[in-house]
């Protein structure tokens, strides 16, 4: 991996691992992507835009990567902007009657919901993807109904792994079995 993606993917990761909110309404709960998140999200991106202007347009002598840096500052600002876009759309919410999970850009967004009273077991499972070192692996909730249908929620968001807990105490209070697939505890 190139270092110029080295440098756009850890501002990335370090931004969104552990910052998670949780709120608590009589018996609703949501996740979601904590405030202090979204808005450094954007002022970093857009100072980082901003800021780019301000680099030198020499290029001899120790002004010689001066090109490079401003271009990797307007691209990390890029990513930085569009990692906002998805993180302030992700949002699980579980009550007694079911969860509900919404992920992806704004007006692009995926919305799944599971009623309980329509789920007659649970399997959660991963996928592998990828070649090598380039390897992505993938949770799933199969949600099976009562009528036959199979729905596939994906589990891999930063607010669905906080959820998680909450989601398994919700299943179990309704009675719905989970069954773990995925061979890990």
């Amino acid at each position: 991996m190139k270092k110029i993606q080295l440098l756009g993917i850890a501002p990335l990761c370090l931004s969104l691992s552990g910052c998670v909110d949780k709120k608590i309404n009589s018996d609703v709960t949501t996740f979601s992507i904590a405030l202090w998140v979204t808005a450094a999200l954007v002022l970093g991106g857009c100072s980082l835009i901003y800021g780019s202007r301000f680099v030198p347009k020499r290029t001899d002598g120790w002004f010689r990567f001066s090109k490079r840096i401003r271009l990797t500052m307007i691209f990390v600002g890029a990513a930085l902007l569009y990692v906002f876009l998805a993180a302030i759309n992700d949002r699980v919410t579980i009550s007694p009657s079911g969860f509900t999970e919404t992920t992806g850009l704004i007006g692009m967004s995926h919305f799944h919901e599971v009623r309980f009273q329509d789920i007659e077991k649970i399997e959660i499972t991963k996928e592998v993807s990828g070649i090598g070192r380039n390897k992505t692996t993938n949770y799933f909730l199969l949600c099976y109904g009562k009528n036959g249908d199979v729905k596939k929620v994906p589990a891999s968001s930063q607010s669905m792994q906080s959820a998680f807990p909450d989601i398994i105490r919700a299943l179990n209070a309704a009675g719905i079995p989970v069954f773990n697939k995925t061979g890990e505890s």
